[in-house]
């Protein structure tokens, strides 16, 4: 699916305000373009929401490795990944089948790269999660 203007201006702000440093944009701009083509608001804000959250707790994990309780941050970390890629899938469902195929091989395997890229995504996700809270809060 070919991203609206709309979806390429908010990919490029979000880019632009980050340094050019967002990880995945093609693939933003893909889940954006899915969620907003069949109106997917719940949905979307869950996915949001569930990559910041992932990103915040896969750098707390990096950070500070040794810290009490970090298998509980490790389960939870797990169990919410798998919940984020269950929300991509069903997102997916209504997606063109070239966008499927690309997320089925790269985001959705159960493989470390596989991890790696959705913890990408939840980095860019992330971002987008606080560019919302920034534009909520003025």
């Amino acid at each position: 699916m070919n991203p609206s203007v709309d979806t390429l201006e908010i990919i490029n702000f979000l880019n632009s305000i980050r340094d050019g440093k967002l990880r995945k944009p093609n693939d933003l701009a893909t889940v954006l373009e899915i969620a907003a083509t069949f109106n997917e608001i719940e949905l979307i804000d869950k996915i949001i929401f569930s990559g910041a959250y992932i990103w915040n707790l896969n750098q707390t994990i990096r950070r500070n490795p040794e810290i009490d309780g970090i298998a509980q941050l490790h389960n939870e970390m797990r169990k919410t990944i798998e919940e984020l890629r269950e929300m991509l899938i069903n997102l997916l469902e209504s997606a063109e089948n070239l966008d499927k195929k690309r997320f089925n091989e790269i985001y959705f395997p159960l493989t470390a790269g596989a991890i790696k890229n959705l913890i990408d995504l939840t980095h860019d996700l992330s971002a987008l999660k606080e560019l919302q809270n920034t534009l909520k809060n003025k």
